[in-house]
């Protein structure tokens, strides 16, 4: 079983544990598309590669968790592709949400198998299931933050003390990146037309600025 990973180094790495040991030589990194493998991973920060290889019995899996399979399929000219969550510290996820066509899910069913992955077919929508939970939870703790409520380290204590969270909104939000979850309550929004999903501004706002909760670039907290 030859697989590719198109992406970062460190979601690559990331992503190569979820794989048997037994399997690890077989594991190619690249930042292009290459011909022969069986299955390719084609990571968050690769989503713009245009791949045009219809007569492959290649999987392709590409990261779709901010918007939707359906919205990107027109730029891969491909017989089998599924959609993940591949955003960091999503990959590593015990049951891995996976969405796709039949003929697809059946290649991924097999792939799975051979993988020993345990994973769930989820409807094709931004943000899947744990990531648009996930940034819906994130906007309420920039609201928080803006009102002057609590702090950042107030908010992602209180928030890993009383849910048994692994990690806070806040933190979670700078890991996944601001800009990803402004994207993924966008593009909600824009499905759902639903206005529990319209982004927050101050999140807006570290998004444009490229602002940090924890870094040095920070913004002005509560008291």
């Amino acid at each position: 079983m030859k697989v590719l990973i198109i992406g970062n180094e460190y979601c690559a790495m990331e992503l190569k544990r979820q794989f048997p040991e037994s399997m690890q030589h077989e594991i190619r990194q690249s930042s292009a598309y290459e011909r022969g493998f069986d299955v390719v991973f084609l990571l968050h920060d690769a989503l713009n590669l245009i791949i045009d290889d219809p007569h492959t019995h290649t999987v392709l899996i590409t990261s779709t968790a901010s918007t939707t399979l359906q919205s990107k399929a027109g730029q891969y000219n491909v017989s089998f592709i599924c959609g993940m969550n591949l955003f960091s510290g999503f990959i590593g996820a015990p049951i891995k949400e996976v969405c796709g066509d039949a003929a697809s899910l059946i290649r991924f069913k097999m792939l799975a198998e051979y993988f020993k992955w345990e994973y769930k077919i989820v409807p094709d929508t931004p943000g899947m299931i744990a990531l648009r939970v996930l940034s819906m939870i994130i906007n309420e703790a920039v609201a928080t933050l803006a009102e002057g409520t609590a702090n950042v380290s107030d908010i992602d204590n209180g928030m890993m003390l009383g849910t048994n969270y692994p990690k806070g909104p806040l933190r979670w939000c700078e890991d996944i990146g601001v800009s990803n979850v402004v994207d993924t309550l966008s593009n909600l929004y824009q499905f759902y037309a639903d206005e529990r999903y319209r982004v927050h501004p101050l999140l807006y706002e570290m998004a444009t600025y490229d602002k940090r909760f924890y870094s040095s670039n920070t913004i002005k907290q509560a008291p």
